[in-house]
């Protein structure tokens, strides 16, 4: 693996850890968008207290990523990072009626496409004067 690929990894690591721990983030930065998303819904008790539960496993399971990289692993914690966020959004869409599906869908694109710009901003340079 090259030093672009390793600090692509971590990057990607980088950000699902900021989706994943919104109660670690202060108001506003990266790790509160996936609870904005999920806010956005207008849960019931129900799907909420469901939510929270997926949440607080995917916390867990990033943890685990996290010391994965630590230790030198940076592809299996990418897989492992990637796979948990994955399973999660899963596992929140079927708790979801039909119609927050649908939200929910288009707020995941939302934020693909803010992250996508995000990254094409950050790699490239302004020119120099």
């Amino acid at each position: 693996m090259n030093a672009l690929q390793r600090l692509s990894c971590l990057c990607g690591l980088a950000l699902l850890m900021a989706f994943a721990m919104p109660t670690f983030a202060a108001n506003g930065t990266h790790g509160q968008k996936l609870q904005d998303m999920v806010a956005q819904l207008n849960l019931t008790p129900d799907q909420q207290s469901k939510v929270d539960t997926i949440m607080s496993d995917m916390q867990q399971q990033v943890k685990d990523a996290h010391k994965m990289a630590k230790n030198g692993d940076t592809d299996g914690a990418h897989e492992k990072s990637k796979a948990a966020r994955k399973d999660a959004i899963q596992k929140i869409q079927d708790v979801l009626t039909d119609d927050q599906k649908s939200k929910f869908h288009d707020l995941l694109k939302q934020a693909a496409a803010a992250h996508k710009a995000e990254k094409a901003g950050a790699t490239t340079q302004p020119a120099a004067q």
